[in-house]
């Protein structure tokens, strides 16, 4: 089987696409800084590295055939002070040149390095609608994004084939833009930016996966691709399709007050950037996702569901899909798996085994508050899913999907829970985020005695 090194997979991004190159018949060689296997989503081989500009070991690139780098330090977190641009610049430029250095010394030509850019290059275009042959902006994104493609050009030179995606918003559950988003405006203050009429340009993150291993397979493609949706919308349309109102008056955000919540970070969200996917276009790729509300009816849902809460929890478990199943399928088995701050216990299940319509009542306490919590199964397709929703509980609504896959030799488990906590935005406010905080924390648990309870990865 073909192996891929991938760099900077940790985050939202690299976990999914691990897991779509492992169910495509790759083995991974992963780069950490020390991730641990249980917050992984897919099996790999994990080699220590201290990042930016050091050393790449040498066992990480054999028999390697390809690599898709997609280091680099979020810009969208916090306020851009001078020590945070730095590090922009040092876990992109850095990596890059590590790799570079790396392949100067290996003797084994590899075949194509796939290394991430972002459509920050083009700075701010207005209304112009720009494709891969337009020249780079002059603000601080797009100076960065040119070194950064800059320092991965010398590959070139060693008969590697590199591709630049130059990557649009990613949406997707598991973070990017999407869960603050959906935050605002569950609270109700979710604004567009400045005038509101300037150009988003996105990507679903199931879309952006499956582009990346094509930039990898396809042998025609080389330098710069756009990894944007043919969709892109004003960020008037971006509210309108989190609102829901279709006419009428939109909230804005004065762009003065951006810039002094969030100091020069607000360029990003005040810039318009109208970019087109023409070389996806031109090599006949397939979104699956080419519109917003496609988008976001994939990922949230439509209705009351697109402003609750959710979180989503993915890991992969070294044990076959009906062990995992079956040990998931026990509700007494969540007594071991849940923390014992919460006093968790089963007190009562209306049939001898779950199946659909069961119901299963528990005892448990949250910051000193005693509750009773009664789940039914609205779902029951074993091994692959099931779903258990709040009848009785402190919720408003909670709906839970467990599913199962077999994914290189084990199991992949994933979790998503839409949730809304009593009295609408008022009960949001007030509570919202403790909520969101206490049960982030029970999965973060959970991940830790999962892995415990069936040994080390494979």
């Amino acid at each position: 089987m073909p192996r891929i090194l991938l760099i900077g997979a940790s985050g939202f991004i690299g976990q999914a696409l691990g897991v779509e190159l492992i169910r495509r018949g790759y083995d991974i060689n992963l780069l950490s800084r020390g991730i641990s296997r249980e917050k992984l989503t897919f099996p790999c081989q994990i080699f220590a590295w201290k990042g930016d500009a050091n050393k790449i070991p040498a066992a990480a690139l054999e028999g390697v055939t390809g690599v898709i780098n997609l280091a680099g330090e979020s810009i969208a977190d916090g306020r851009w002070t001078t020590a945070r641009k730095a590090r922009f610049r040092t876990s992109r430029l850095g990596p890059a040149a590590a790799l570079v250095e790396a392949l100067k010394a290996r003797s084994e030509r590899l075949a194509v390095v796939v290394q991430a850019s972002a459509i920050g290059y083009y700075g701010d275009t207005g209304d112009s609608v720009v494709a891969e042959d337009a020249p780079s902006g002059d603000n601080f994104l797009a100076k960065l994004c040119v070194d950064w493609e800059a320092a991965a050009k010398p590959l070139s030179d060693l008969g590697v084939r590199v591709v630049m995606p130059r990557i649009g918003v990613v949406l997707g559950l598991e973070g990017g833009a999407l869960p603050q988003l959906c935050r605002l405006y569950r609270l109700g203050v979710g604004a567009a930016p400045g005038s509101g009429k300037q150009w988003f340009s996105w990507i679903h993150l199931d879309d952006l996966v499956q582009l990346l291993i094509r930039a990898l397979e396809d042998k025609t493609i080389i330098g710069p691709i756009n990894a944007v949706a043919p969709g892109a919308v004003r960020y008037e349309e971006l509210h309108r399709a989190f609102t829901g109102r279709r006419q009428g008056w939109v909230l804005k955000a004065p762009s003065l007050l951006m810039r002094a919540a969030v100091g020069e970070g607000a360029s990003m969200l005040l810039a318009s950037l109208r970019v087109a996917p023409q070389k996806a276009e031109q090599i006949n790729f397939k979104f699956k996702y080419p519109t917003l509300e496609a988008a976001l009816e994939s990922l949230l849902g439509s209705g009351p569901r697109r402003t609750q809460d959710y979180i989503k929890a993915a890991q992969w478990i070294p044990a076959p899909l009906d062990v995992v199943a079956e040990f998931f399928a026990e509700a007494r088995n969540l007594e071991s798996i849940t923390p014992p701050w919460l006093n968790f216990q089963v007190k009562s299940m209306s049939t001898p085994h779950i199946t659909k319509g069961s119901k299963i009542r528990y005892r448990l306490s949250l910051h000193g508050l005693p509750l009773h919590w009664e789940s039914l199964i609205s779902e029951w397709v074993p091994p692959s899913s099931f779903v258990d929703e709040q009848a009785q509980g402190p919720f408003k609504s909670w709906h839970h999907r467990h599913t199962f896959e077999p994914l290189g030799g084990g199991t992949l488990v994933t979790d998503l829970v839409h949730f809304a906590v009593p009295l609408g935005k008022l009960g949001g406010l007030t509570g919202g985020f403790l909520v969101e905080h206490d049960v982030a924390r029970i999965f973060a648990y959970r991940r830790t005695a999962v892995a415990k309870r069936f040994g080390e990865a494979m």
